[in-house]
């Protein structure tokens, strides 16, 4: 670690080994330096890493100004428990040399040299805080579309991006969202049957969720606005409705959970919904509450499944192309030709299986459930 006597490019990278500077030589892009010696390489990058930086600020979305503004408020020097409050991917900062490691009184610490923060003073007027905004809302949009939808393809991700924003400058819209991509380590992409995909690094295997979505090929994706993908894109974001608030409601009523607990709660439900693919949701959400909480009557039981089941039946889910069940059933009976595979699906919440239309009501009516609580889907 470098104990800091000036914040200076050039003293700074003094510290670094010849593989940390090569590092990030290469993530900048800076040519004709592999074959420098560790003097001549950090003369050349105390040179170059200013220039090449002002390319990279032009790539930030909010957090990431953000921070570089904490850093030069504060003359460059931030603990690290000063960054406590930010999402903070420091790995990011250094590998772009923008920031480096020391100790100042005694403390370990994140530096900014002066070079960077003087180029970046130059740029930081009104405009550029209009392209941070830009970068900010291209990025939360493309962690809105995998949000709702697990995975697409960058064809159909294209088009709802003209959709949304019109004509853009490609250019700098791949730019900013390959860095996004890489700083936020989200969003995934391989190539699948000649398709570039991006998706969720959530799901271990994304196959299995594109064949949900090929079997559902007479649906489109579900509509959502740019303001709703822009929404959901937010960092820890999770989406509301009504019968989440019943859960909600449900845990404060007769459990001792305060506000954070609940919500956490809430959240893994709606995750393993939202996420799902074909697996029996209400046995693994009754399982994550069976860690916290006891049931002790079997009226708070069956309480508790009917919320549950009404959260299943009424969330989107990336498996069904964004839909609920009970959308996805709507939209189906809309086509001339309904898929193949059963659409969105409703639960028993004793038996953990899906309900047909003749099937007994699960509610103990003994009237088949077309005719009794199923008239309401």
């Amino acid at each position: 670690m470098y104990q800091l006597r000036g914040y200076t490019l050039g003293k700074l990278l003094e510290a670094l080994t010849l593989e940390d500077m090569h590092e990030i030589r290469k993530c900048l892009g800076i040519k004709n330096a592999s074959q420098l010696r560790k003097n001549e390489l950090v003369a050349k990058l105390t040179q170059d890493i200013p220039e090449y930086l002002e390319d990279r600020f032009l790539l930030l979305d909010q957090e990431r100004y953000d921070i570089i503004k904490a850093f030069v408020n504060n003359k460059g020097v931030m603990s690290v428990d000063s960054l406590d409050d930010y999402d903070f991917n420091y790995f990011y900062f250094l590998i772009n040399g923008m920031i480096f490691r020391g100790t100042h009184n005694g403390d370990f610490v994140f530096i900014m040299p002066e070079e960077v923060i003087k180029k970046f003073k130059v740029i930081d007027n009104k405009d550029y805080k209009d392209v941070v905004k830009r970068n900010s809302d291209w990025i939360m949009y493309w962690h809105g579309l995998i949000y709702y939808y697990g995975a697409i393809d960058s064809v159909t991700a294209s088009d709802f991006i003209s959709r949304d924003f019109g004509e853009t400058d490609i250019v700098s819209y791949t730019n900013v969202t390959i860095e996004g991509f890489f700083y936020y380590q989200e969003i995934e992409t391989c190539c699948m049957d000649g398709e570039l995909i991006h998706y969720n690094g959530m799901f271990e295997d994304v196959g299995v969720l594109l064949d949900e979505h090929k079997m559902r090929k007479s649906i489109d994706y579900y509509p959502y606005t740019k303001e709703q993908f822009i929404q959901a894109g937010q960092p820890y974001y999770y989406k509301k409705t009504p019968e989440t608030r019943q859960l909600e409601v449900f845990l404060k009523k007769h459990y001792h959970f305060d506000d954070e607990m609940v919500d956490a709660l809430v959240e893994d439900c709606t995750e393993i919904i939202r996420l799902s693919c074909g697996e029996n949701n209400l046995s693994i959400i009754l399982d994550l509450f069976s860690e916290h909480i006891r049931i002790k009557s079997l009226e708070r039981a069956q309480e508790l499944g009917d919320i549950v089941l009404a959260i299943n039946n009424n969330y989107p889910m990336c498996s069904l192309k964004g839909y609920t069940p009970i959308k996805l059933k709507e939209a189906s009976k809309k086509k001339d030709k309904p898929d193949k595979v059963e659409s969105g699906n409703i639960y028993s919440f004793k038996t953990g299986q899906k309900i047909s239309q003749n099937d007994p009501c699960p509610c103990g009516s003994g009237i088949k459930f077309k005719k009794c609580c199923g008239i309401t889907y």
